[in-house]
């Protein structure tokens, strides 16, 4: 009886070890920042940390992108249309934006890499920047589409 009990304990054991594989050791593994679509009243898109595309709606055109490094003259903070990530460069289409000395149409790039941050006025320019990285095309998505593929799947159409 004995035996039999020391058997069944030994079966059953907390001390049982665990393979590399396992949901505990990938859950601790895992970065908050990357699978929360709400931070407080905020709706939220993580690019690349800490690059988030944030929201007081969720919806529409109230897509923002802080500018991590503010390199870019007295820009704080971009509105998003459509994103992309590729390796550890974000690309932003903003639209029309107020620029020095224009409205015009355009791109930033942040270099989460190297903590640097482009703007693009024209579609020449953005061609240039792209080549620039190493890419012949970038495929921008619509940043309402990617939240909603977020907060329904957990996952981003980039990575």
């Amino acid at each position: 009886m004995i035996l039999q009990a020391l058997i069944l304990l030994l079966c059953f054991s907390c001390g049982t070890p665990q393979k590399d594989g396992d949901s505990q050791t990938k859950q601790e593994q895992v970065d908050e920042f990357y699978t929360s679509p709400r931070d407080g009243d905020l709706f939220r898109i993580p690019l690349v940390k800490p690059v988030q595309v944030i929201s007081t709606i969720g919806y529409g055109d109230s897509w923002m992108v802080k500018l991590p490094y503010q390199q870019i003259n007295r820009k704080r903070s971009v509105e998003a249309r459509s994103i992309t990530v590729i390796d550890s460069i974000i690309i932003i289409d903003a639209g029309i934006v107020s620029l020095p000395g224009e409205n015009t149409q355009a791109w930033f790039f942040i270099d989460t890499k190297n903590q640097k941050e482009f703007v693009c006025r024209n579609e020449d320019e953005y061609q240039k920047k792209l080549t620039e990285i190493g890419v012949a095309s970038a495929v921008l998505y619509d940043v309402n589409e990617v939240y909603s593929q977020f907060k329904e799947k957990g996952t981003l159409p980039f990575r």
